[in-house]
C-alpha cells in the first residue's frame, strides 16, 4: 500500500512539473521579450538560484523515479547529470556564472 501512495505522490510531482515546463515554453514562445525583460529584472542572485535550484531539485526527482521507470539507466543517467551541473553551478558561484 505504500509503495502505491508514494507512485501516485511521485506522478502528481511529475505532472506538475511537466505542466509548469510547459507553460513557461509556451509563454517563452508567445513572448519571447517579455521573457527576457522579466528574467533580467530579477537580481544576479535570484537568476543564479534559478538556475541552480531546479537543476538539483530535478536531479533528486530523477534519481528518485529513476527505479520505477523502464529504463532505469537512462533515468539515472539523466538525474546524475543534471545534479552534477547544479552542484557544479553552486560552487562556481554567482559572479562566475552571471
Amino acid at each position: 500500500v505504500q509503495c502505491v501512495k508514494v507512485s501516485r505522490s511521485m506522478n502528481f510531482i511529475v505532472v506538475i512539473i511537466g505542466w509548469l515546463m510547459v507553460a513557461i515554453g509556451l509563454f517563452g514562445v508567445a513572448s519571447p521579450h517579455s521573457m527576457i525583460d522579466m528574467v533580467l529584472a530579477w537580481s544576479s542572485t535570484g537568476r543564479f538560484y534559478l538556475a541552480v535550484i531546479p537543476r538539483i531539485v530535478l536531479g533528486v526527482l530523477f534519481i528518485l523515479a529513476a527505479p520505477r521507470c523502464r529504463i532505469t539507466w537512462l533515468i539515472y543517467a539523466i538525474g546524475i547529470m543534471t545534479l552534477i551541473a547544479g552542484v557544479i553551478l553552486f560552487f562556481l558561484g554567482a559572479g562566475r556564472v552571471e
